[in-house]
């Protein structure tokens, strides 16, 4: 996800793997044969949607493949966004290197030059129902073929003008080119992957908000104690707890008698559970597009190993509709929760600040219809949050009665987010304005960050003013990421998060150890002996089940269940993996390489450790790299949640970065290439 990112947001370049094109070709001489054969499939040999019971004469299929692309250009409505389109380009190629569409190669390297070269197509958002998003995709590769339109350096020109301008010749569709261009769900994925950017910024926005309306508020932090929150096993509700804590630490509100009341309003109160289980529905949703991503989406899909293509569903989104819609209601919640404290904290009576939170009294309006904004923004977010649920007008003659209207719900999540950062924009620059009525207070680490913040950004309101305008200021440098990086600035405590990085990642060499002196005699067991293989994956493959979810077992000395638990966890995540390629690596090696070792008097320990292990080493390092890159990744979140609580804004600011995992996972890819030139030069 983090790659959408880069090439949409930023325009990063594009460049495909050198594993990509001998993938694409061996999928793509599964078509050839069977188009040879004259198989009947989907798409190659017959018509689309409900005439797939038209079979194609060999001689039309070449025009079939145009056709097919213009007659599902049938979008209207505002067009994409140059961001959107390039996010949807991008999810496509992601897609279509996983080699399983069957597309002609070089349809990829001209995806790939048109988002280098800046060649965005126009392309309407509405037309697309979330079960392959064959308009806006038809919309986008018109270009392909000569036709649509796209934007280039700024000017609108038809698509084949652009193209030409960009020096990108149109490529020659072949056999089933059109429907695997289109037979996807890049517009739900691409766009996905940038409304769960705009959920994360705007969700550590309403979370910081709220915890500066604490400080403003003076409330009482008992509903933050740990010995409550441990008698609650909910994730959400003591990650929440603890994102406070670590937050407001060295906030006089923890001293006896600061509080100002026993019990406050709920909105206050409840801060901690509503923004913890936002952020699990929020992380559903990421892990949702992620998955999306490492899934080939194609039907018919591809099987090279089998020399078939396959009719699949794997285009179907229900999981990301359904989880997106998760996403939008929690954070209606939190919308819920903010815009009831903005109320209050310009409440005279609940507070003991001047009403309206201006020292003028009535004669100057002070935030009163401020009070407005939020409620409109939280009446429209709560709107939004309402399901869509499943499309109920069965289309192409009935057979295709069932859509999950996914495009329709990742936009209106988007607009959600936006919102809320608004909304949570508002609620700062009031919690800031009634923290400096205050007077000498002292605020917590995290809480004087946030409050600087917003100084940075927005004066003291003295005179009335239109603070409309300082809103939008605010809200747009939380888009941009801003108070996510002053979010990381309050760590002050270096020294304790170099240790507890060192104790993580000390954790995952041990794991990653046993596992290893575990694996690899499983590895060559099962490699020499299929029934023994069998049995030792489907014992892994059920450990690994489990783990991959409790991988956050790397959590676990933060949430205080001790560190062998968490070693367990990780040896049961890796075993799969280890095990898995080590009889993979050995199973590839050729038997006249084993016949000349056994000619040569070689045992069998002997051929082992001096043929067997070092020709299999690539596969094995291919392996560890997938167990280290993972357990790595988690081991730096947990080691900055454990060096000050930072909690949430940890979960999307290093998740979103893993510069050591990036450096282990690069470290030893270089060490998988390396060894595999090797060995090509030794052949």
């Amino acid at each position: 996800m983090e790659a959408i990112w880069l090439i949409a947001l930023d325009a990063a370049p594009v460049r495909l793997h050198d594993s990509v094109a001998s993938r694409l070709e061996a999928a793509r001489a599964v078509v050839s044969r069977a188009l040879n054969r004259g198989d009947s499939v989907y798409g190659l040999t017959t018509g689309l949607g409900a005439a797939v019971d038209t079979r194609l004469d060999a001689d039309a299929i070449p025009a079939f493949q145009a056709r097919a692309i213009r007659a599902r250009a049938v979008g209207v409505g505002e067009p994409l966004s140059t961001v959107e389109v390039r996010a949807l380009l991008a999810a496509r190629l992601v897609a279509i290197c996983h080699g399983a569409s069957g597309l002609s190669p070089a349809l990829a390297e001209t995806i790939a030059a048109m988002l280098n070269a800046g060649v965005h197509p126009v392309v309407r958002r509405i037309g697309s129902l979330g079960q392959a998003d064959l308009s806006p995709l038809a919309q986008a590769f018109l270009p392909l073929i000569g036709e649509g339109e796209c934007e280039f350096r700024g000017a609108l020109l038809p698509g084949g003008e652009a193209m030409a301008a960009a020096g990108i010749a149109l490529p020659v569709l072949g056999p089933k080119d059109g429907l695997a261009l289109l037979n996807t769900n890049a517009q739900s994925v691409g766009l996905g992957a940038l409304a769960v950017d705009a959920m994360n910024k705007a969700l550590d926005a309403g979370f910081m908000a709220g915890v500066l309306s604490l400080e403003a508020f003076r409330a009482n932090l008992s509903p933050l104690d740990e010995g409550l929150a441990d008698m609650r096993p909910l994730l959400g509700h003591r990650v929440g707890a603890a994102w406070l804590r670590g937050l407001l630490a060295g906030s006089d509100l923890f001293k006896p008698g600061t509080a100002r009341r026993l019990q406050d309003p709920l909105s206050f109160r409840c801060l901690a559970p509503v923004a913890g289980h936002a952020r699990n529905a929020v992380a559903a949703a990421s892990h949702a597009v992620e998955n999306e991503l490492a899934s080939a989406p194609d039907s018919p899909a591809v099987l090279v190993e089998r020399d078939i293509l396959l009719s699949s569903v794997n285009f179907d989104t229900t999981e990301l509709a359904l989880t997106f819609e998760a996403a939008g209601l929690a954070l209606s919640h939190l919308a819920a929760t903010s815009a009831a404290r903005i109320v209050k904290l310009m409440n005279a009576g609940m507070t003991d600040l001047p009403r309206f939170l201006t020292r003028h009294g009535g004669s100057h309006s002070g935030f009163a219809t401020t009070q407005k904004t939020a409620a409109a923004l939280e009446a429209e977010i709560r709107h939004l949050a309402l399901p869509l649920g499943a499309m109920t007008l069965p289309v192409a003659d009935g057979v295709e009665d069932y859509a999950p209207m996914t495009p329709a719900i990742v936009e209106k999540t988007h607009a959600i987010a936006r919102r809320l950062a608004r909304l949570a924009a508002v609620e700062l620059v009031v919690a800031a304005e009634a923290v400096d009525l205050r007077g000498a207070i002292t605020l917590g680490r995290g809480t004087a960050v946030a409050h600087a913040f917003v100084r940075g950004h927005v004066a003291r309101l003295d005179d009335d003013r239109p603070m409309g305008r300082d809103y939008e200021t605010l809200a747009l440098a939380i888009e941009a990421g801003d108070l996510l990086r002053a979010g990381l600035a309050w760590i002050e405590n270096w020294d304790r998060l170099l240790i507890a990085l060192w104790e993580h990642i000390q954790l995952v060499g041990v794991g990653l150890a046993i596992a290893l002196a575990i694996g690899l005699p499983l590895g060559v067991l099962s490699a020499r002996r299929p029934g023994f293989a069998l049995v030792v994956l489907l014992v892994s493959g059920a450990l690994y089940t489990v783990p991959a979810l409790a991988i956050f077992a790397l959590l676990i000395p933060y949430l205080g269940l001790g560190f062998w638990p968490a070693i367990v966890a990780l040896v049961a995540y890796a075993l799969l993996i280890i095990i898995r390629n080590v009889a993979t690596g050995l199973q590839e090696i050729a038997p006249d390489i084993l016949d000349a070792a056994d000619g040569m008097g070689y045992g069998r320990w002997r051929r082992l450790f001096a043929i067997e292990l070092p020709l299999a080493l690539p596969v094995i390092i291919a392996g560890i790299r997938i167990t280290v890159v993972t357990q790595v990744s988690v081991a730096t979140v947990a080691a900055f949640i454990n060096a000050g609580g930072l909690g949430d804004i940890i979960f999307q600011g290093i998740t979103q970065d893993f510069g050591l995992a990036v450096l282990c996972d690069e470290s030893l890819r270089r060490v998988e290439l390396r060894l595999r030139a090797s060995q090509a030069e030794a052949a």
